[in-house]
């Protein structure tokens, strides 16, 4: 950044010390220098500013701030630490500046301004410089004049309002720049939540599916046993109407009647000796355990 006005401070310096025919020739040289660096200025600027809109609509709109597509970021990189425009589209083969994605144009354009703004702050030290040795008395009095100290005020005041144009945008940027990141990060974390609710609905969705297929074997079943219920129960009703028949019957006819009840008692005289003789196997056979070794 140095190496463009080093001839300036070189001119200042054998501007003091060979008389008043260097002074002018190295006056005029860093003026000239200081108006093509103030033009220079104003219109990287002004790029500066375009890419400001675009990257605050962007950050706005939450789009993508790559939209010339997938070119190095080493191209911003080394714009900034000093790489032409040249240099820089080189890197990225068949790509110019128009082709870069306006991130890297900040990041280019920001190397190049400091650059600048450098060699500007350089030019006006040189020609400060000139002014003071030439004002002293100490052989080129007639460089310092009211004019030459007013284009060195003006001069200043550029610079001073350059740089603040340069660090205001610079701000905005940033500003632009970390708002979308953070909207983007505010997406990615919504889409991930979307994406949950939308894995736990569909769950929920296979488990109210289940749950009414398991209902409705359900209600199939309890059909089923109602139909059994009522089955016994005619069942049931029927046996009921026999009983009361035979009932009647053995009422109306005294030797039916009796007849039945020898076969009751028959029958549970059977009944009792059955038991009498399972109970007894059962006695036995739990002696029979109790006595093995």
């Amino acid at each position: 950044m140095s190496q463009s006005s080093d001839p300036l401070l070189g001119m200042a310096g054998a501007a003091s010390s060979s008389g008043s025919s260097a002074v002018p020739s190295a006056w005029e040289s860093a003026r000239k220098k200081s108006r093509q660096l103030e033009t220079q200025l104003y219109k990287k600027l002004q790029e500066f500013a375009q890419v400001q809109t675009v990257l605050m609509n962007d950050a706005v709109q939450g789009r993508g701030n790559n939209r010339a597509g997938n070119i190095d970021l080493e191209m911003g990189r080394a714009a900034v630490a000093g790489a032409s425009v040249a240099a820089a589209a080189a890197a990225a083969g068949s790509a110019g500046l128009a082709g870069l994605s306006p991130l890297l144009q900040y990041e280019q354009l920001t190397g190049e301004l400091e650059q600048l703004l450098s060699s500007f702050s350089l030019t006006i030290d040189a020609m400060a410089r000139m002014l003071s040795d030439g004002g002293d008395g100490g052989g080129g009095g007639g460089l310092a004049t009211e004019a030459n100290q007013y284009l060195l005020s003006k001069a200043r005041q550029t610079l001073q309002e350059n740089t603040l144009e340069f660090r205001r945008t610079k701000q905005n940027i940033t500003a632009a720049l970390t708002r979308q990141e953070l909207m983007a990060g505010a997406a990615e974390r919504r889409a991930e939540t979307s994406s949950t609710e939308r894995g736990r609905t569909e769950q929920l969705l296979r488990e109210g599916r289940s749950l009414q297929h398991s209902l409705e074997r359900t209600d199939d079943v309890m059909a089923q046993a109602a139909a059994a219920r009522e089955s016994l129960l005619s069942q049931g009703r029927v046996f009921a109407g026999v009983r009361g028949k035979l009932t009647t019957l053995g009422a109306t006819f005294p030797v039916v009647g009796k007849l039945m009840s020898r076969i009751n008692v028959s029958k549970q005289r059977d009944m009792i000796v059955l038991a009498c003789v399972i109970a007894t196997c059962m006695f036995f056979t739990l002696i029979y355990i109790l006595s093995k070794p």
